[in-house]
C-alpha cells in the first residue's frame, strides 16, 4: 500500500468514525420523536387486547349476540372508548397521512422527517395483520 493509500485509509476511517457518531447523537436526540410516533397505535393496540380480555372476562367467553345490550357499565365504556379512538386513528392515517408522506417526498426540507408518516400508516397496517389473530368469538362481535 502506497502512501497516499494510506493517508486516504486514515481519512475514510477518520471520516466514517464521524459519521458514526452523528448518526448516534442524532438517533439519541431524535429517541424521543420515534417513540411518539409509534405510540398512537401501540396504544390502539393495548386498548384492543386490553376490551377483548376484558369483554371475555365479564361475560365469562365470548358474546352470542351482536351489539352492547346487558354490558356492565364499565365494559360499555371500555367499548366506546376503544371504538372512538379506533375510528380517529383509522381516519387519521387513512386521509391525513398520506396527504403528509407526498408533502414530505415533495418538499426539499420535509423529506428528512418522511420516515414518520410512513411509521403511522406501516402501524396501521400492522395493527390490520394482528386481528388475524385474535379469537373468532370476539372478531366476529367486533365486526357484527
Amino acid at each position: 500500500m502506497s502512501s497516499e493509500e494510506a493517508i486516504f485509509m486514515k481519512i475514510t476511517n477518520a471520516e466514517g468514525a464521524i459519521i458514526l457518531t452523528l448518526f448516534v447523537a442524532e438517533l439519541k436526540k431524535r429517541k424521543r420523536t420515534f417513540i411518539i410516533a409509534v405510540m398512537p397505535w401501540s396504544l390502539a393496540l393495548g386498548l384492543y387486547w386490553s376490551l377483548a380480555i376484558h369483554l371475555y372476562l365479564s361475560l365469562g367467553g365470548w358474546p352470542e349476540m351482536r351489539g352492547t345490550r346487558g354490558f356492565s357499565s364499565a365494559l360499555l365504556l371500555h367499548a366506546n372508548i376503544q371504538y372512538n379512538y379506533l375510528m380517529f386513528l383509522s381516519l387519521l392515517t387513512l386521509f391525513v397521512c398520506p396527504v403528509m408522506f407526498l408533502l414530505c417526498l415533495l418538499i426539499k426540507r420535509l423529506k428528512k422527517l418522511v420516515i414518520y408518516p410512513s411509521m403511522q400508516i406501516l402501524g396501521g397496517l400492522l395493527f390490520l395483520l394482528q386481528m388475524l389473530f385474535a379469537p373468532d368469538g370476539y372478531t366476529d362481535w367486533l365486526w357484527g
